[in-house]
């Protein structure tokens, strides 16, 4: 999981299409 300035309920960057803090 990449770390950057990304909201808890952004999508994940890496595009399984899940929440950022699910990714």
């Amino acid at each position: 999981m990449l770390v950057k300035k990304i909201g808890r309920n952004e999508h994940c960057p890496c595009g399984s299409g899940h929440k950022y803090k699910n990714c």
